[in-house]
């Protein structure tokens, strides 16, 4: 609870109890953490606590370096979750964009082809009468290409086999 709290609401004594509660192998990680997540705590009130705990070795210089590496290793998870949150939302955008422009492509194709394959039905009834359900399905089913190959041969034959040939 005291590692959340804020910095000035620690007491002296609150932060000699914290360090000295701190296995001296497991020292430097846990006050180096402890230390980073009061960045208010100053660096000499920090000294003077393991001083008065009787950690005398550590240094000034080591502490802050551990800080400052503390610090610097939180930003940097911060500022990667931060790029991969804005890399991820650039990516659904542009995925949506392009996902909606690909979509509105094969719309119109699709809207095209049927289109050409409804007109050649209309022709072809009226040049040759009912088509079967079969030259229905494969009229409904052909490629936009295939369709425009069929038109251009219904404008001017007659016999439903020749135009409809591959």
């Amino acid at each position: 609870a005291l590692i959340h709290s804020d910095a000035k609401s620690v007491s002296d004594a609150a932060l000699d109890t914290i360090v000295k509660g701190i296995d001296s192998t497991e020292f430097g990680t846990y006050l180096y953490r402890y230390a980073g997540s009061l960045r208010s705590v100053s660096k000499k009130r920090l000294m003077a606590s393991c001083r008065r705990v009787g950690f005398n070795k550590i240094t000034e210089e080591k502490l802050m370096t551990q800080v400052e590496l503390s610090w610097y290793e939180e930003v940097m998870q911060r500022g990667e979750a931060e790029w991969l949150a804005k890399g991820k939302a650039e990516g659904l955008a542009k995925g949506k964009a392009e996902g909606l422009a690909e979509g509105k492509a094969e719309g119109l194709a699709e809207g095209k082809a049927e289109g050409k394959a409804e007109s050649l039905i209309m022709l072809l009834e009226r040049r040759v009468g009912h088509l079967s359900e079969e030259n229905l399905q494969r009229i409904r089913n052909a490629s936009l290409s295939q369709l425009e190959n069929w038109l251009d041969r219904a404008v001017d034959g007659d016999n439903l086999n020749g135009i409809l040939a591959t």
